[in-house]
């Protein structure tokens, strides 16, 4: 096994939008980074600016996802910001992430 400082990984994001029936899939791929305590301590979260400085570091980017023409919506710093200002998707990727670092996603 390989040591890596901030590990980065893919996992699906499964967004819930209120009024959603149960079965409804509204999903994408997340790139994330594995935190280190060391960064995770200097965080100190709390406020919604130090919740932006972590979500800034642990989510990188994404894949299958497209705009309201079907357009695929590239990672820029604009669709980034529009994206995380979605406060159901904003919630689906903290926990998204909470779920693969805990190790919650793993059988018994």
């Amino acid at each position: 096994m390989k040591i890596i400082k901030n590990r980065p990984f893919n996992a699906i994001v499964k967004v819930v939008y209120p009024g959603d029936a149960a079965d409804a899939e509204n999903s994408f791929t997340g790139h994330f980074v594995a935190l280190d305590l060391e960064t995770m301590k200097e965080l100190k979260l709390g406020t919604v600016e130090a919740e932006d400085a972590y979500m800034d570091q642990m989510f990188t980017g994404w894949d299958g996802l497209v705009d309201s023409t079907d357009a695929p919506f590239e990672v820029t710093p604009e669709n980034r910001a529009a994206l995380l200002s979605d406060l159901a998707v904003r919630r689906a990727i903290m926990d998204t992430y909470a779920k693969e670092m805990s190790g919650l996603r793993r059988g018994n």
